[in-house]
């Protein structure tokens, strides 16, 4: 995609979409950024990562001016922390090892992505057994 007005109509459905979802977008930026501007792989998840770091500065900032921070515990935030961080050099290490040269197969591209949402709503599914039975997501 070269045309700008297009650029700007497919980051706002990412946007709205992501929003919608309650995720960062990851794998739907993925998605986007592998079919319609012809990124490999690695291009793709390495720009995934700017716009999710930009998204998520922008919701955070909201949430501070709007004063809805909602009480967590510093303990499970912290351990979060740092599976991220050792996530991410784990991550890193078995990505160097990877080679675009075969490319990505686009079929199995939309799986991937179907599953990582699909884990992200089983995980938040589980988490909220513990509410109220009118507080659980179906």
């Amino acid at each position: 995609v070269q045309n700008a007005a297009a650029c700007v109509i497919i980051g706002l459905t990412l946007g709205l979409l992501s929003a919608f979802l309650g995720i960062g977008g990851g794998p739907i930026n993925l998605a986007v950024l592998y079919y319609f501007f012809s990124m490999d792989s690695k291009t793709a998840a390495l720009n995934s990562l700017y716009v999710i770091l930009f998204s998520q500065a922008a919701s955070f900032i909201n949430t501070l001016v709007r004063g809805t921070v909602p009480e967590f515990d510093w303990l499970v935030l912290i351990a979060m922390c740092v599976g991220g961080v050792l996530g991410g050099i784990l991550g890193r290490s078995i990505s160097a090892r990877l080679t675009n040269k075969g490319g990505v197969d686009r079929n199995l591209l939309v799986r991937y992505c179907g599953m990582v949402m699909e884990s992200f709503a089983t995980i938040e599914n589980f988490l909220s057994l513990g509410a109220s039975s009118s507080q659980l997501i179906v």
